[in-house]
């Protein structure tokens, strides 16, 4: 089992923000394969989420304070920001930043729970359809008709 713990990160809810921790646990030991549990702390609640990887078990907490009206400012939350099906083999402890553009260079790899500008925070539902977007647009690009 391993832990992990992320700080100086912004919560947010309307006009007010708050700091934010969210702690990581993998467990390997897991009867099904792993398991990861990420908690995510502020305005003294926890948010707890449990998936087969980092980014999904975040996803989970996500669903409980976003509807609430609560954003939390970590990469892994970005409109820019979505694991590859490799980063999710390895945790997803790290997601791609995809560029504005097509034109732009390749996405860079970044630490999901690192800290991230609030105006680039959007919910999970936006997230997923920002995502197909990007993938939709890279598809119309690489095949003109």
């Amino acid at each position: 089992m391993k832990n992990l713990t992320y700080d100086g990160i912004i919560a947010a809810a309307g006009d007010v923000s708050v700091p934010a921790t969210i702690a990581v646990v993998q467990d390997f030991d897991r009867p099904n394969g792993r398991e990861y549990t990420v908690s995510v702390e502020f305005d003294q609640r926890v948010f707890t989420g449990v998936g087969a990887d980092a980014f999904w078990a975040f996803e989970r907490a996500r669903e409980q304070y976003e509807p609430l009206g609560w954003r939390v400012a970590v990469q892994g939350a970005s409109v820019h920001c979505f694991p590859s099906g490799m980063q999710g083999e390895a945790g997803a402890l790290v997601v791609y930043r995809h560029p504005e553009s097509l034109e732009d260079a390749q996405p860079e790899p970044v630490v999901t729970f690192a800290a991230a500008a609030l105006d680039e925070i959007v919910t999970f539902a936006e997230q997923m359809a920002a995502q197909r977007e990007r993938i939709e647009s890279w598809r119309r690009s690489s095949n003109p008709a």
